[in-house]
């Protein structure tokens, strides 16, 4: 079945964002919602913002809006919770922040099961299920199906062992959303790229599946110097658009750690961003055209901001809990203590959102040998941890609600 979709802008979804308990505060936001495109779902009746928000209306949508308004009133809410379920992964791709790093264990179920009972406490809204590559574990099925109600589920992948059963069985789960890597237009680059000789071949066919069973659909390019003008960012696109299944392009800038580590973007990303932005205008004044997002837009000073540690997490596939899936930094884990203790702990240094990429911002204190661990040893990253503590004050998101709450 091809996706039933259409794209639409703020005045066309108005009144079904609206549809809410806190109607007033996402009014208030207006000019945030204002300015993309959304993605509706005729078949479920539901709409799409991004891939960093809950579909809506519904209860997801509800909840992440109430944690938005409680961290305004000086809660701490954990609003996204990635999972790295597995290590393992077919692939040796250029940006990889895991690097030479093998660790190939596995978060159990129990695990899993327990920390999403903590996460749906403490009120988390969007779960991502990571890795490695999650899909080399046989019982992924089982964990998705973890997710809680009240939650939405994301899922990232290569787009290895997806079929067509796999994915009518997706669509029963509380996945909403499954974005694959793609980072090129050409075959033979993104093979090479992804250092396995069916990358391409792979990301193809998951896309065309996820859109067939009727699954909102991404994909992510990280981008390269192998895409190093607007016109390439372009003809990425055009070819994207020319897949007629994919519903949202996003787009996140290289970090330098990892296999990356120790390499100076500074030029490339304002090259990038200049060019990326070009490029997305010239994508939003196409009705017909996917969603496009920019991390570097998304996580700046004028949106909502980086929320690594503050409104989101990371469980490592060994336990340890991460600011952020690209970030080798971690304090406490969850074989040791609950994911509500944990989260307390960074509550100490993350109390805000910041203003640019956190890995970015820790790179330059990351150790030059690089380690023998990831995330890096507790004393470590705690050093580096208080070395950088957010001071940038929050987002205009998050600086908006707080200002309507204080005129309350």
């Amino acid at each position: 079945m091809k996706r039933k979709k259409v794209y639409l802008g703020y005045t066309e979804v108005c009144d079904k964002i609206l549809n809410s308990p806190y109607c007033a505060l996402i009014e208030n936001q207006k000019e945030f919602y204002t300015t993309t495109k959304f993605t509706e779902d005729l078949v479920h009746e539901r709409y799409y913002y991004n891939c960093l928000a809950p579909s809506f209306p519904g209860i997801t949508w509800d909840r992440y809006i109430s944690g938005i308004k409680r961290m305004a009133e000086g809660h701490f809410v954990p609003l996204m919770l990635d999972l790295v379920v597995t290590g393992k992964c077919h692939c040796n791709c250029w940006h990889c922040f895991r690097g030479d790093y093998q660790d190939q264990r596995e978060l159990s179920v129990k695990t899993i099961e327990r920390v999403l009972s903590d996460a749906q406490e403490m009120g988390t809204a969007i779960v991502g299920i990571t890795g490695g590559e999650p899909l080399l574990r046989k019982d992924i099925m089982d964990i998705l199906r973890l997710i809680p109600s009240s939650m939405e589920g994301l899922l990232y992948s290569t787009g290895i062992h997806f079929h067509e059963q796999f994915v009518q069985e997706l669509a029963e789960t509380r996945i909403t959303r499954c974005f694959i890597s793609l980072d090129h237009y050409e075959r033979e680059k993104v093979n090479k790229m992804r250092g396995f000789s069916h990358a391409y071949d792979y990301a193809l066919n998951a896309l065309q599946l996820l859109s067939d069973a009727n699954i909102y659909t991404g994909v992510t390019l990280c981008a390269t110097e192998g895409i190093d003008s607007v016109e390439e960012f372009w003809r990425y696109m055009d070819f994207v658009y020319s897949l007629d299944c994919v519903d949202e392009i996003r787009i996140v800038l290289p970090i330098p750690q990892g296999n990356l580590k120790g390499k100076d973007f500074k030029r490339f990303y304002r090259d990038v961003i200049r060019w990326t932005r070009e490029a997305k205008k010239k994508a939003d004044q196409d009705t017909d055209y996917p969603n496009v997002v920019l991390f570097n837009e998304y996580e700046s000073e004028d949106y909502v901001g980086c929320g690594a540690g503050y409104t989101y997490l990371t469980v490592n596939n060994d336990g340890a809990i991460t600011p952020c899936v690209c970030v080798p930094l971690s304090i406490s884990n969850v074989n040791e203590v609950d994911l509500k203790t944990a989260y307390a702990e960074y509550n100490k240094f993350f109390t805000t959102t910041g203003c640019t990429c956190y890995g970015r911002r820790t790179s330059q204190f990351l150790p030059k040998d690089g380690g023998d661990t990831i995330p890096l040893p507790e004393n470590i990253s705690r050093d580096i941890i208080e070395k950088c503590i957010v001071k940038d004050g929050n987002a205009s998101y998050y600086r908006n609600v707080e200002n309507m709450i204080n005129k309350a």
